[in-house]
């Protein structure tokens, strides 16, 4: 699989990419677009998600500030509000209802 892979990669006339390449690129990719680390784990055939978090960790800084936005904008719905600014880093909050 491969063989033909990189053949196809070559004739094709892209950057030379492996196989394996694309299963990091997939894994990124789904943590990224919220897929459950579980699921990724499965998919991936790891042991454990433990060792999926441990591979892929780099991807996880950034989702912390979308975490974060998330969390801040159920608080603020459930408080009767549907935005708010945060005083430390001026980012809006939008309830995900108005979205």
């Amino acid at each position: 699989m491969s063989k033909v892979f990189e053949q196809e990669v070559r004739r094709s006339g892209l950057p030379r990419i492996r196989l394996h390449d694309l299963r990091h690129t997939h894994a990124t990719i789904a943590l990224r677009a919220g897929v459950p680390v579980k699921v990724i784990s499965e998919r991936l055939g790891h042991e454990s998600p433990a060792f999926t978090l441990q591979r892929y960790a780099h991807v996880l800084p950034g989702m912390r500030a979308a975490a974060a936005a998330a969390v801040a904008a159920e608080v603020f719905a459930a408080a009767g509000e549907t935005t708010c600014i945060s005083p430390r880093t001026e980012h809006m909050f939008v309830s995900p209802r108005e979205v």
